[in-house]
């Protein structure tokens, strides 16, 4: 969706910074969680997103991103920094934190499919061995 292949491209540097940094000082007793949040009342989809002129050539995307976007349940962003702060506190925080129901379908969706793709080619690829 224009122009959020910029948006993607720092999400995945950010996380895949986190995970070597995980690795990196996990033995200094120092826990990384990536918080990756479903959608919430913030500004965010105010008037932040009023800052691109939409260009025609991509109407139908803006069009099926805004059908989407019509679907998802908006979330309560009091109650996903709880979750967060109480997720740190506790003795085991996981490397990866889905907050909310949205968030954690979407992941594990892109994640099967990835999965579904690595094991489509795999023959293929062990030709390279």
């Amino acid at each position: 969706m224009p122009p959020y292949s910029l948006y993607a491209a720092s999400k995945f540097a950010v996380e895949g910074f986190s995970e070597a940094f995980a690795k990196e000082f996990e033995s200094f007793g120092i826990k990384t969680t990536i918080v990756e949040p479903s959608v919430y009342a913030t500004e965010f989809f105010g008037e932040s997103m009023q800052h691109t002129e939409k260009k025609q050539e991509y109407a139908p995307l803006y069009e099926a991103y805004e059908k989407g976007m019509s679907n998802i349940k908006i979330g309560d962003p009091a109650k996903a920094v709880q979750l967060i702060i109480s997720v740190i506190k506790s003795d085991n925080s996981p490397l990866r934190l889905t907050v909310g129901s949205q968030a954690a379908y979407t992941i594990r969706e892109a994640y099967t499919k990835r999965l579904e793709e690595v094991n489509t080619w795999l023959e293929r690829s062990a030709e390279a061995n």
